[in-house]
């Protein structure tokens, strides 16, 4: 139950966070970040969310054998 609430977390985070990219594109006003640095940030946070979502996923798939 709890991987599950952990998914459904990252999703929204996820989706909200697209939102600000795409709409500005770069770091958000008031920050010291460069643009390049926030983008790298970003495409590696990305990265580690699908890896998260692939493990949740092998988890959950284990937890179902497991149960059988």
């Amino acid at each position: 139950a709890v991987a599950v609430l952990g998914a459904g977390f990252a999703n929204q985070t996820e989706v909200k966070a697209t939102e600000v990219k795409a709409a500005g594109q770069s770091a958000p006003k008031g920050t010291n970040v460069s643009a390049d640095l926030y983008n790298s940030l970003w495409d590696e946070n990305k990265t580690l969310r699908e890896k998260q979502e692939e493990y949740i996923t092998k988890i959950q798939n284990e937890e179902t054998k497991n149960k059988e």
